[in-house]
This record gives structure tokens, C-alpha cells and sequence, in this order.
């Protein structure tokens, strides 16, 4: 189906009522209205102690709902629900209308362009990851390029913003992606697609009768990030026994370069899933697959920038060499034959930590990687559409076929609906473009302020305890330590001895959440390489865990580690609850261990007399009215647990929360509760008596019946293992959380207790405001971390056509002159950055003497954050300017009905704003960064609509005389803009124009026209050129239209606007 135009894009915002805007808000007010509206937030839960208020603290894993969402999911999204594949029925309109709407959300809150994949994959990072490789592995890894092989889409069709596109390969615009499909057909379409496949084949440029290129199997090698989360390195481990390599490795001689088989095996073991040696070379597919994993920086605790880089030097040189394979190449070849590579690079880093929250520097490890191999897919460029080269979708299905017969079948060419087959999660696509458009609507750097106070909140005080140890660099006061996220992992030490033993992480979760209601999280080292290196554990031990796992299938023993998540909706209550409840377990919770007991094959924790079945919400619990009296409905009132019941009322805050559980450790080892003499608890086994990690409860048990009961012991190892044999049990663990960061934390000693100040005296101030008194303007979020660009984003090289192009239109009319002051509309996209930069360059070598400054006139429309230009302008060193007008709400009362062009008065609004600035500040010429193409659609539309022959200016006077405009890339086209910003990864703003170009409208019908006639007539804007000089080389402004001071000149947006007519 094809949406009509405009369904795609965000409306324009209804004008905010009073006290709706967050504008001039207290931040921390904005974000306390909408801590309100959690749900589940003052939730009541039954624990072994009784009645406790839940504090969710796990957030790194699941957030949480919110009453704005799921209101408006049941008024507005469910009443009118039905099936997205179809457009016919008032249902699916409106939901396929929701759901389109939320992928634009996202889209802009991300920074994406049309040019960026949206895709909802399901099943979080693990769904992505799992997609992403499923349509590499469909292309063959054939990364970007396409073709005519089976397998391979023809990519040369190139979508754009308004659901129309481009064919790149005979320059001509498309409406739709049908009709490219039966351009695709055209005898010049085809003629030129066995050109291109015949310069492919002999490689050169103009054939010539060279021989063709002996046929290449493709190198793909993964560079893996060591931090990275195991969800999105194991579809590309599970790639190996498939596409196993048929030669040396690119990196020989580096660690980890050995990954042959998915999983290590023992010897005297097979690995099922390894692809057995006769059928592996029939498997490869036209290229195989090797996997190389990063070292971690120990300072940082991130991936080790020095390794990456010699990795990636040695696969250039290895390029370079072109990637030759001596020996038996491909099974078939005769001894001594050659194998020539083509090789992919793939990084898949981690851009955030999920175990310490540590972030990456992205733009820096991007900068570094591009400078070694400029063509490498970094993992966060995954969205981008070119890559998406499959000509089948990675799950082939219903929804995105485009014919079915008989005897074939086809599909839809848009590369997001394409990957999303069958019928889609609706209402959770729809849930999740909600919250992306509520978390637009926070003011900038209010969430990561708050976030980053409290993170330093609960690090400092975990810090402080000698029992804790948190995983990963300590926070620096004012270092050079990377930034992190809301995420927090630690270990608390038993304290039997220094170092000793830990407490295992799953019973001081279910102690976290007995005791005070903290819902953390328990989690095991299954997060890759990452979790082990934190923990200090070895390759060797690691290998031996994994064999001790597999044997005995005790999951108890798993390494692991408690984590919480700091997030923004909070309370200042939860974050004290959190930092008491932790330091309490830390100093008293080896106490009640022997009140609790461990599940062997699951690792599980409860508390020896809770039955947590009784507490569970049955899905049978949803009945008709007449169905009161049903057994279990009776069970459940007979056993106290029917909903609605009155409980006893839960304790609140830090302090009655302490006094509670200070109660239950007097009464935990009462008559009515667990007597120790009757204690027992599950055994282990024997054989891995060395790889118990943490304090079992007979430990405490013996512990308190000993004259010591004080000072946590462990007890002899006959009394835990299932053997006859005396067995040794280590007094240390075999984990040692502080190893890898032992100077960051410093030497603590473990004092069973002494010297730990009393919990109740947390010396912490409360939460401040985050803004000044008095209505001041909001205090900018902090950011340790200088915004990184590269060497071409901020000295791109120029090409010499291009900046020829505008030295000659410069010259040609006198743009400008000795002393003149510049000032160029910048608007962050393509065109404006581009004008920007050869101005700058060409103010270096020019004969005069002139200025350049910038700015942006901000229109306060939710699709439009032009707030990245600061950093960028300030890194080049420029002067710049922000003018903020909220000029779409003032069109609903100022525009003239009469001639109702929203692109017309925007046009205006904003060079009105740019004259006056220009004016106070003493600019005389305003650069404005049309380009030829502008020109000519300004003068089609101006010629089909208003019946006159008019187009834009290259060098005029405004009305007043006293301001002057020029338009230098008049003689470029915005192909040259496009492919310069491309080049240099200039950091463009998307959706640089919402006012004008929300929707497909006429300046875009217009540009397909234009598209289709330069096909037939490749002259065409040449001819153009010359045909509208009489119109652009006016030097003074047009004075019969003038709607605001100054403003009527000319407008870049003549013509009709949505279909309204613009007359004179």
C-alpha cells in the first residue's frame, strides 16, 4: 500500500493552552508532572516481612508505563485497532496512520534521516542484531553496492522523505517506488544497467576490451567489542560453522583471532554446532566468516582504542595486499593456486555498558576507525539503507510481498516495511513513538542533569562502604574518566576474611526486595567477556565455569553480580531507600542468611518460609461477572490472597524502612520463624569445591552458634559437597571484583562492621533545583566530554569544480566586496553547511578582506533541533547566531488568508528575523544556499501556477537598500551539495525546513518533474540557466509584494503550498 501524502509526517502542534508549554519550566518540574504518571509507582508487594512499597531500580533491564501513554492507548489507539495491511477499512487507516507516525518520531528524536532504516524488530537489541546480520547473510555481505546476482536488490533506486525516490543510476526522480519499478523496465534504464555490469566485470571505467576479473570470495571480519552485550555478538558467532574460513586469518598472530567453532569444547568432545569438515566448504556461500574480539582498556574499562587500531591497520595492510590465499583456495583449485578477497570490515562496539554504564566516545572511535578504513560498518551505522542489499527479506512473509503467482513472486521495495513481515506488534510500536515524542517534549539536559546528580549520589556512597565494590572505574571528581549512564553493578563482600568471600548476588537481591521492596537485579556473567574481565576471571577459569556448569548443572554456582539502574523518575525517597537498603545489606544482610535457601539448578533465593506461588496474578483471575464463586476464586480468599483484601500498611522512607528491618533481624531466627537447629540446606558437588565463590547459610548458621557470632566464619567442606571425601573449602573467592580496579577504588579493609557510619546520617543534601531562583533560565546539562569532529567535518577538503563554481558565480555579480561583513542563513542542511565551509576556505586565499558569520532562525517546531550548530560552530570557530520565533503558531492568526502559502510567510518570517539581526549587528549581505536546482523549481512553479516569469535572485538589494542578498551556489547542483556533505560527514540537521517541507508538496512534484525531463533532455538545466539569467541577475528587490518590512523580494517558495494557489 502507498500512503497518500503527508500520512507519513509529523502534524504540525496544536497551539499549546496555558500551563500546557514546558517552556520557562523548572526542569526538575517538568520531570516531577510526569514522575507522577507512573504506573505502579506507590505498588504494594507481600514479602516474608510483610507489606513493602516498591522501589524499581530496574530500570537497565525494563521501564516503566506511564498513565499518558496507556490513556491514550485505550481512548485512542484500541477503539478504532485493526490491521495494518490495508488501507480500505476506517480501522487500519488510523492504526497504519499511528504506526507510520510513531517510525517519523523516532526517526527525528534519533537524529535520522530518510536516508536512515527505522525498522521494529521486537525482542529489544537481540531482534536488531539477529535482523541485521540475517540481511547481510541473504546479500551474501555484499555491503551497500547491490547488483544484478541472485540475492541482491538492485540498489539504485534511492528512497526520499516523502515516499517518492530516485533512480541513481539514470539520474531521474520517481514518485513512487512502483512506478521505479516500471522505469526499471525502460529500454535506457537497461541499457545503462549492462553498462554498469560490464565496467563491474572487466573493472575499469570504459571497458576497452580488458579481461574480465577473475571471480573474488569475500572476507567478512568482525571486530567485536569486549563491553559489547553477548546479544549482538553471538548471531555473528553463530555465522562460523557455516562460513568457516578457507585460509589464514586476516589477523593472524592477534588474541582471539581463533574463532573457528561457535562455543570452546573440551577435549575428548565434539561441538555439535560445528559444521562438520565435509560439508563446511559447501556451506560458505560465497564468502566466510572470522570473528575477532578487542582487548579492554584497564583504565577505562572500554574497548582498547591502541588494539583496535593495529587491527584495523592490519586488515588495510592486508587489503592492500590483496588479500591473496596461497594453497588449496577453494577445495577444487590445484596446489599453489591463488584466492583473491574482497574484504568487509564490521565493528560491532559497544556505545554504552549495560553492567557499569561507561559510554563510549562515538564520534572519536568513529573519527579513529573511518581514519584506518574508511568503508568499515561501524555498529552504529546499521540503520543506514544502503546497507539493506537483500533482495529477499531476512523473514520472508505476509505484508511485504508485492505479487505472488504461480511461478513467482516479488516484493515491496521499501526497505522498512520490507524487513517487518506478518502481522507487526501494533500497539507496542505505537507505545514506543509515544514515548519518544513525550521524552521530546522534556527540556534539553534535564534528564541527563538529574540522572548524573543521583548516579554520583549512589556511587559515592557504595564507594564509601568497605563491603561494596562496584564494578568498573571509580567516578573521577573533575578527571578525565569516560561519562556513564544511570547503571550501577556491585558485589558485597560476606566478610569472613580480607579478601574473602561474597555474598551470592541472587540473595542479596531477594534481600533488597524482602526487607525494603528495592526491585534490582541479580544478574549472571553471561554478558560476554565484559562481565568476567570485571570480575577477574581468567580465560582458563572461564573455560573450567563453563565445564563445571555443563556437568553438574548447578546454575548456584554461576558468577554474577547485583545491578541497579539510576533513572530520572525517582523520587528522592526511591534513591534514598536504594542507597540505605544497600549499605544495610552490606553491613547486616550475612545475617540472614541462614534464613534463607538456594534452588541448585536454577541459582534461585528465598526465604526458607515463603511460598511466592501464593502471591502470583493468574491470568484466570479475568472472569465474568458470575463467576465470583468459582474454586479458585474461593481458594484464594481462604488463603488470604484475593484481590482486594486489606493488608497491613507499608513502611515509608528510608528511616521507618531501617527500623523495620533492623526488627526483622532481631525475629529471624525466633520460634516463629526459622529455628537454626533445624536448619538444612542443599549440597554441591565435590569435584568444584574450588569454584564456590560465595557464603553458603550454613556458614551463618554455624557462624551464630558459634562463641563468635559476631564474625562471619565459614564452615569445613564435608558439611556442603555430596562426598565422603574431605574436601576443602577456599576462604576466598575465586572473583576478585577490585582486581582489575584496584588503584581507581584503593585499598579497603573489610571490618565485618566497625567503622561504618550509621545509615541514618547519610550526609547527602536533598535534591536541588536544577534551575536558579527567581525564573532565571535553566542551568545547561554538564557535559565532561568536548564535542569531537573530525578533520574533514571541520577542514573538508573543497573539490576544485565546486569551488570554481561559486568563485564564478562570486564574480560574475559582484557577490562580494573589500570589507563587507557575511552573514549566511544557516539552516544545518546540506546546502547552507556547504556555502558555509567554501566561504570560509576562499576567506583565506581572497585578495579582500571580508567576514563571515552565521545564523539559524529556530521556526519552534518539534521536528526542527538546530541546537547541535552551537558545538559545531564553535569548534570551527565562527560567529554564531540562534533567532527563535514560534513562526508555524503565528501563520494560524498572521497569515493572509487571501494567500494562504505556509512556505511563502516562513520563507519571510525568517528573513525578517535574519535582516534584523543583521542589522543590529552590523552584517550587509545575507548568503542565503540555493543551488541551481532551487533556481529552476522556483521558475517552473512560479511559471505553472502564478503565470509569471519570475525565479529567485543571485545579488540584490532588500527593500530599505541598507541589506544585501546573495545566493553563491547559483551555479551548483544539489547533487555537488549532497555528495560534498556526504563526503566530509558534515553534521546536518535533519528536517532542516518542517515549515515548508513536512509533506510532499508542490517544490517536490516539481523536482520529479524536473528529474524526469533532465532524463530525456541532459541539457536541460544548463539551458535553464541561461533561459532565467534575465531573472536572476535583478539587483533590487521586488517591491510590489511586500507583506512585512523588507520582506517581499523573493521567495524561495513560490508557487502552491498543499494545494493552495498562490496569486498575484
Amino acid at each position: 500500500y502507498v500512503l497518500e501524502p503527508g500520512a507519513l509526517q509529523r502534524p504540525t502542534p496544536a497551539k499549546p493552552s496555558a500551563g500546557d508549554s514546558t517552556d520557562g519550566q523548572n526542569p526538575e518540574e517538568v520531570l516531577e508532572s510526569l514522575r507522577t504518571t507512573t504506573i505502579g509507582a506507590d505498588e504494594e508487594v507481600q514479602t516474608p516481612f510483610g507489606t513493602r512499597r516498591t522501589v524499581y531500580a530496574d530500570y537497565t533491564a525494563s521501564g516503566r508505563g506511564s498513565t499518558i501513554v496507556e490513556n491514550f492507548v485505550r481512548d485512542k489507539v484500541l477503539p478504532r485497532y485493526g490491521n495494518t495491511h490495508t488501507l480500505t477499512t476506517a480501522t487500519a487507516r488510523q492504526t497504519t496512520y499511528l504506526r507510520a507516525e510513531a517510525r517519523e518520531v523516532i526517526r527525528h528524536n534519533l537524529n535520522a534521516t530518510h536516508e536512515d532504516a527505522v525498522i521494529f524488530a521486537g525482542n529489544g537489541s537481540t531482534g536488531a542484531a539477529h535482523l541485521f546480520v540475517q540481511t547481510l547473510q541473504r546479500a551474501s555481505f555484499n555491503v551497500g553496492k547491490g547488483g544484478s546476482q541472485e540475492g541482491l536488490r538492485d540498489m539504485y533506486y534511492r528512497e526520499d522523505r516523502w515516499g517518492g525516490g530516485e533512480c541513481t543510476l539514470c539520474g531521474v526522480r520517481v514518485k513512487s517506488a512502483s512506478i521505479y519499478q516500471a522505469h526499471q523496465h525502460s529500454e535506457a534504464h537497461r541499457a545503462r544497467v549492462r553498462a554498469a555490469a560490464e565496467e563491474g566485470q572487466t573493472g575499469t571505467q570504459g571497458g576497452g576490451g580488458a579481461e574480465p576479473l577473475p571471480p573474488r570470495r569475500r572476507r567478512v571480519v568482525v571486530l567485536a567489542d569486549a563491553v559489547l552485550h553477548h546479544s549482538s555478538s553471538l548471531p555473528f558467532r553463530e555465522l562460523i560453522p557455516q562460513h568457516p574460513l578457507q585460509g589464514p586469518s586476516a589477523l593472524l598472530g592477534f588474541a582471539a583471532s581463533d574463532w573457528q567453532t561457535v562455543a570452546s569444547t573440551p577435549k575428548g568432545e565434539s561441538n555439535s554446532l560445528a559444521a562438520p569438515p565435509e560439508t563446511s566448504r559447501t556451506h560458505g556461500g560465497g564468502f566466510e566468516v572470522e570473528l575477532n574480539t578487542v582487548p579492554i582498556d584497564c583504565e577505562t574499562g572500554l574497548v582498547d582504542e591502541v588494539e583496535l587500531k593495529r587491527r584495523l591497520e592490519a586488515l588495510r595492510a592486508w587489503r592492500e595486499g590483496g588479500g591473496a590465499v596461497i594453497g588449496d583456495a577453494g577445495g577444487d583449485a590445484a596446489a599453489g593456486a591463488t584466492q583473491s578477497y574482497e574484504l568487509v570490515v564490521l565493528c560491532v562496539l559497544a556505545a554504552a555498558s549495560n553492567v557499569t554504564g561507561l559510554c563510549a566516545d562515538v564520534p572519536r572511535i568513529t573519527s579513529l576507525i573511518r581514519g584506518v578504513l574508511n568503508d568499515v560498518v561501524v555498529c552504529w551505522d546499521y540503520a543506514v539503507k544502503r546497507l539493506l542489499c537483500n533482495v529477499v527479506p531476512a523473514v520472508p512473509g505476509g505484508g511485504v510481498v508485492f505479487y505472488v503467482s504461480d511461478g513467482s513472486h516479488s516484493y515491496i521495495q521499501n526497505s522498512e516495511e520490507r524487513e517487518e513481515a506478518g502481522t507487526p506488534n501494533i500497539i507496542g510500536c505505537i507505545r514506543a513513538g509515544l514515548v519518544f515524542h513525550i521524552l521530546d517534549q522534556i527540556p534539553d539536559g534535564a534528564v541527563s542533569a538529574r540522572e548524573e546528580m543521583l548516579l554520583h549520589r549512589v556511587m559515592f556512597a557504595f564507594d564509601s562502604h568497605p563491603n561494596i565494590e562496584v564494578l568498573g572505574p571509580a567516578i573521577s571528581n573533575g578527571g578525565s574518566a569516560p561519562a556513564r549512564t544511570g547503571v550501577v553493578s556491585f558485589m558485597i563482600r560476606y566478610g569472613n576474611t580480607k579478601p574473602g568471600l561474597y555474598l551470592h548476588y541472587n540473595f542479596v537481591a531477594a534481600l533488597l526486595n524482602d526487607l525494603f521492596g528495592v526491585q534490582a537485579r541479580g544478574g549472571c556473567a553471561c554478558a560476554g567477556p565484559y562481565a568476567q574481565w570485571l570480575l577477574g576471571i581468567s580465560d582458563d577459569l572461564s573455560v573450567e565455569m563453563e565445564h563445571c556448569l555443563k556437568r553438574t548443572a548447578q546454575e548456584v554456582l554461576r558468577p554474577g553480580f547485583v545491578r541497579v539502574g539510576v533513572h530520572w523518575a525517582m523520587s528522592e525517597e526511591d534513591i534514598q531507600v536504594l542507597i540505605a537498603a544497600v549499605k544495610w545489606v552490606a553491613e547486616h544482610g550475612w545475617r540472614l542468611l541462614a534464613a534463607y535457601t538456594f534452588d541448585r539448578e536454577t541459582g534461585e533465593w528465598l526465604h526458607r518460609l515463603d511460598v511466592p506461588e501464593r502471591r502470583r496474578v493468574w491470568l484466570s483471575n479475568i472472569r465474568v461477572a458470575d463467576a465470583a464463586s468459582r474454586p479458585i476464586a474461593e481458594l484464594e480468599t481462604a488463603l488470604g490472597i484475593a484481590p482486594g483484601l486489606a493488608t497491613a500498611s507499608a513502611p515509608r522512607g528510608a528511616e521507618a524502612l531501617l527500623v523495620a528491618a533492623e526488627a526483622a533481624l532481631k525475629e529471624a531466627y525466633s520460634s516463629a520463624q526459622v529455628a537454626l537447629s533445624q536448619s538444612k540446606w542443599p549440597v554441591l558437588n565435590a569435584e568444584y569445591a574450588h569454584l564456590l565463590w560465595f557464603a553458603l547459610p550454613a556458614d551463618v548458621a554455624h557462624t551464630l552458634r558459634s562463641g563468635q557470632p559476631g564474625k562471619p566464619q565459614i564452615i569445613s567442606g564435608e558439611s556442603v559437597f555430596a562426598s565422603d571425601k574431605e574436601s576443602a573449602r577456599p576462604e576466598h573467592s575465586i572473583l576478585d571484583a577490585r582486581k582489575i580496579h584496584a588503584t581507581a577504588h584503593g585499598e579497603a579493609e573489610v571490618q565485618g562492621g566497625q567503622g561504618v557510619p550509621s545509615l541514618l546520617d547519610d550526609d547527602w543534601e536533598p535534591l536541588e533545583a536544577m534551575v536558579p531562583e527567581d525564573g532565571d533560565e535553566a542551568a545547561p546539562a554538564q557535559d565532561h566530554r568536548a564535542p569531537s569532529f573530525t578533520r574533514n567535518q571541520l577542514r573538508p577538503s573543497i573539490p576544485k569544480p565546486l569551488r570554481g563554481m561559486v568563485g564564478k558565480a562570486i564574480s560574475d555579480f559582484n557577490m562580494i566586496n573589500d570589507g563587507d561583513r557575511l552573514l549566511v542563513g544557516l539552516s544545518g542542511g546540506k546546502d547552507s553547511l556547504t556555502v558555509l565551509h567554501i566561504l570560509l576556505a576562499l576567506k583565506k586565499s581572497a585578495p579582500i578582506h571580508f567576514e563571515v558569520a552565521a545564523a539559524t532562525v529556530d521556526p519552534e517546531t518539534p521536528e526542527f533541533n538546530p541546537h547541535p550548530l552551537k558545538e559545531y560552530l564553535n569548534a570551527l570557530g565562527v560567529e554564531y547566531h540562534m533567532l527563535s520565533k514560534p513562526i508555524i503558531e503565528m501563520a494560524k492568526t498572521h497569515m493572509d488568508p487571501k494567500r494562504p502559502s505556509l512556505c511563502a510567510f516562513c520563507s519571510r518570517m525568517k528573513r525578517g528575523l535574519l535582516y534584523s539581526c543583521m542589522r543590529e549587528k552590523g552584517y550587509n549581505v545575507l548568503v542565503l544556499g540555493q543551488h541551481l536546482d532551487d533556481f529552476a523549481e522556483s521558475f517552473f512553479m512560479s511559471a505553472i501556477h502564478n503565470g509569471l516569469l519570475r525565479t529567485m535572485k543571485a545579488n540584490y538589494w532588500v527593500q530599505q537598500e541598507d541589506v544585501r542578498v546573495c545566493r553563491p551556489l547559483l551555479y551548483v547542483r544539489e547533487s555537488h551539495t549532497a555528495l560534498f556533505a556526504k563526503e566530509n560527514q558534515l553534521p546536518v540537521i535533519a528536517d532542516n525546513c518542517p515549515a515548508c517541507f513536512a509533506a510532499p508538496k508542490e517544490r517536490h512534484k516539481t523536482k520529479v518533474l524536473l528529474s524526469s525531463l533532465e532524463f530525456d533532455y541532459p541539457q536541460l538545466f544548463s539551458t535553464l540557466l541561461r533561459t532565467m539569467k534575465p531573472l536572476y541577475a535583478l539587483e533590487t528587490a521586488d517591491r510590489a509584494d511586500g507583506v512585512l518590512a523588507g520582506e517581499g523580494e523573493d521567495d524561495d517558495a513560490v508557487g502552491t503550498d498543499g494545494g493552495a494557489v498562490r496569486t498575484k
